[in-house]
């Protein structure tokens, strides 16, 4: 019987295996990803309670943004640099704040609010730009400019 010789391949910490082959004992520092689905990650959650912060940076063209947050003292921190972006924001709660910079052309944005003590501050360079405010709240301190082009 002619002896057979097994190399394990070991490509950024994943096992790999030939059709011919088989990989026996392992060694437990690996994980075998064969039974995973991978795919960027996804979220459609909701924040609630409060003190959530949201983050979103995108460059680019025709990006999207939508951001729900639910309690007291939220923050939005958005930048979009591109054209055709669009970002829609929908707070419920008190002392909430939105901090928003669109930079480009064809932009859009959208706001829901509804509390006390908000704050909206909304930057839009460029041409074309839209911007829709509905609120339901007392206290609010809203700032929108939008910069054109000549």
């Amino acid at each position: 019987m002619a002896n057979r010789y097994f190399f394990p391949l070991v490509i950024a910490g994943v096992l790999c295996t030939t059709a011919s082959g088989h990989a026996q004992d392992a060694s437990p520092n690996y994980t075998d990803l064969s039974s995973y689905l991978l795919s960027p990650p996804s979220s459609t959650a909701t924040a609630s309670g409060g003190g959530n912060v949201a983050s979103i940076e995108q460059t680019g063209s025709n990006n999207t943004a939508s951001i729900t947050q639910t309690g007291a003292a939220n923050r939005v921190t958005e930048t979009q640099v591109g054209d055709g972006n669009w970002v829609s924001y929908s707070l419920t709660g008190d002392a909430n704040s939105v901090d928003s910079l669109q930079v480009g052309n064809n932009n859009s944005a959208n706001v829901a609010l509804t509390g006390s003590n908000n704050t909206i501050s909304q930057t839009q360079v460029g041409s074309g730009l839209s911007y829709g405010l509905s609120s339901t709240m007392s206290g609010k301190t809203v700032t929108i400019q939008q910069f054109g082009q000549r």
